[in-house]
């Protein structure tokens, strides 16, 4: 039975879940943090929302998790042919398709066009205010936009029907 407008079954673990996409939502924020200060998206915080990614699919799936998981990595690998070709375009950050192929790991392949068009808008949003902030400060050169933020907010706005459908989970788990 659904539990998501995903299609995604009843958690195994509820409590973890939601512990997990808490923290992938704290990740998330930290790696959108580090794009606006700094234009950089830590190492460090793309292994870890892609390692977070294990026990959230066994905690969803019990023991089915790893199939789950190997389905979604092998469809991350196909997502990194396009996202690659970005990179070497030079319209893609690599801290950007690293961010992208991380959270491929916690996204249902079926949402990703929603995810793409999302961080493309959100990203058209971003570039606006990078631009606007670049003229008001007399800058020179060109504006520098921190696409993670646009990356992450996609994402978390993604995830929002999967952290919806945990809540009612929880609620008649707990009534």
């Amino acid at each position: 039975m659904p539990w998501t407008s995903a299609g995604l079954p009843h958690p195994a673990h509820p409590g973890a879940m939601a512990a997990m996409l808490a923290l992938l939502a704290l990740l998330c924020l930290l790696a959108a943090y580090g794009d606006m200060r700094a234009r950089r998206i830590a190492n460090r915080l793309c292994l870890a929302i892609a390692a977070l990614a294990v026990p959230y699919w066994f905690a969803l799936a019990g023991g089915e998790g790893l199939l789950t998981l190997l389905r979604h990595a092998a469809w991350a690998l196909l997502l990194a042919v396009p996202l690659c070709a970005l990179f070497a375009a030079r319209l893609l950050g690599g801290g950007d398709v690293k961010l992208l192929l991380a959270l491929a790991l916690w996204i249902v392949p079926h949402d990703w066009p929603l995810l793409i068009v999302a961080t493309v808008l959100l990203g058209g949003l971003v570039a606006l205010g990078a631009a606007l902030h670049h003229r008001i400060a007399r800058s020179c050169g060109a504006p520098s936009v921190p696409y993670g933020v646009a990356i992450v907010a996609a994402a978390l706005l993604v995830l929002v029907p999967v952290a919806k459908g945990l809540a009612v989970s929880l609620a008649s788990a707990a009534g």
